[in-house]
């Protein structure tokens, strides 16, 4: 009998780790709004001043938890996090890379709050049940809560943005952002992936107002780049090296920042390029 008992309490178990690892590692796929068929569904969750999060193509969901779920980035791509002292505050001094983020979906008034992708980011919305929908996100396994600040791809290294393919060029699908934070900029392995792009494209004489972080003299115009997944853009001198590449360029003047939501995003210099900051903007673009 007391066999029988032993056998009964260790098939139960097993069936309860294998439910709970079921239940706590499902993926699913995320809703992905559609620009044209879903236009008001997105310009509703622009204008509500929500800030997404990055959700670029071969990332996974998992969902931990009717309202949890888990956002699990592909291989050597990573968010830049901070994570929020007591009074929701950003650690500026310690900045993180992390590969996933937990995101709380909470319906506050009724219910119904569920995730969707919209032009390629990560948002929490409310269903036809649901008044008042909010969306929080976490370390994985710590839950302590952090703010993202942005994405690294580091497949992606930097390279030119055109349609003519090289090298030295990519394609602008291959854009996850069109806003950039100080301490992306500032991570050592950005400055010198950068340097040593200025280094290719100058023949190993990059110009001192480059290095001294000084506004580009006549002459000069700006091209879009792909700096590890985030868009800037470089000064260059027209010539038959950037006709050959289909790289296009513009005058510093017409390259602007323009916030849909919140406020902020503003036009700076990092090593001679122009960029966005976002700030407090939470659609915050690059025009060019």
């Amino acid at each position: 009998m007391r066999k029988i008992i032993k056998t009964l309490v260790f098939v139960i178990s097993i069936t309860t780790f294998l439910t709970s690892c079921t239940n706590d590692d499902r993926e699913i796929t995320v809703e992905t709004l559609d620009a044209n068929k879903d236009a008001k569904r997105i310009a509703d969750i622009v204008n509500s001043g929500t800030e997404g999060i990055p959700y670029l193509e071969g990332s996974k969901l998992f969902k931990k938890s009717e309202d949890n779920f888990e956002i699990h980035l592909p291989k050597d791509v990573f968010f830049l996090a901070s994570e929020l002292d007591s009074n929701g505050n950003v650690n500026h001094r310690r900045i993180l890379e992390i590969s996933d983020a937990s995101v709380t979906c909470s319906c506050t008034k009724g219910s119904g709050c569920s995730p969707v992708k919209a032009q390629g980011e990560y948002y929490c919305v409310m269903n036809s049940g649901c008044t008042t929908c909010s969306m929080s996100t976490a370390r994985v396994g710590t839950k302590k809560n952090i703010k993202i600040l942005g994405i690294i791809d580091y497949n992606m290294g930097v390279s030119f943005v055109s349609e003519t393919k090289s090298l030295l060029t990519s394609s602008k699908s291959k854009i996850i952002s069109k806003s950039i934070s100080e301490h992306f900029l500032n991570k050592p392995e950005v400055k010198q992936a950068l340097l040593e792009f200025y280094s290719v494209i100058y023949d190993k004489k990059i110009p001192s107002f480059i290095t001294e972080n000084k506004n580009a003299p006549s002459g000069y115009s700006f091209s879009k780049v792909n700096l590890f997944g985030n868009e800037i853009m470089v000064p260059v001198q027209s010539n038959s090296f950037s006709r050959e590449l289909g790289i296009s360029d513009i005058d510093d003047a017409a390259v602007t920042c323009s916030c849909s939501s919140g406020s902020g995003c503003v036009k700076k210099s990092f090593m001679g390029a122009k960029y966005c900051d976002a700030g407090s903007c939470t659609k915050c673009t690059l025009n060019d």
